[in-house]
């Protein structure tokens, strides 16, 4: 006597599969479109947001570029005279690095090393205008090389 169970032949399995498939096929066809309405709508959701973050960092680029173009400009505002006396004795670390043309990371990174000239009044540090230009021109001096 045999214990084994029978198996059913491979054309019942098959048909047994394809039943469920053809059963289970309108089940997916709506979770295949409920899945694209979802991913539509997340992607409506996030779209804005992607597009808005772009134009700020367009926005900002744009006004990196527009500050460093400024610098050279003869008839800019962070131009100063000496001459000038409406012109502030100190600036702020933006229009700081800006007038330099470099980062304001960088800025930090000298002002923490002492590298740079810089006064705190308070919380605030400023850079005075006479002492970055005094400095600058030793800095360009120092780079000098003589034969």
């Amino acid at each position: 006597m045999s214990t084994e169970t029978a198996r059913p032949s491979r054309s019942v399995e098959s048909a047994s599969v394809k039943a469920t498939i053809k059963v289970l096929a309108p089940f997916f066809n709506q979770l295949k479109a409920a899945m694209a309405e979802v991913m539509r709508d997340a992607i409506g959701e996030v779209l804005p947001q992607i597009q808005h973050s772009m134009e700020r960092v367009t926005k900002a680029a744009t006004g990196r570029q527009a500050a460093r173009e400024v610098v050279v400009h003869p008839d800019s505002k962070l131009e100063l005279n000496p001459n000038n006396e409406t012109a502030p004795m100190a600036i702020r670390p933006k229009e700081a690095a800006a007038r330099l043309g470099i980062s304001e990371r960088l800025l930090w990174v000298m002002t923490n090393m002492k590298k740079i000239p810089h006064m705190r009044v308070g919380k605030a540090v400023l850079y005075p205008v006479d002492a970055l230009r005094e400095w600058l021109l030793e800095q360009a001096k120092q780079n000098v090389r003589t034969r």
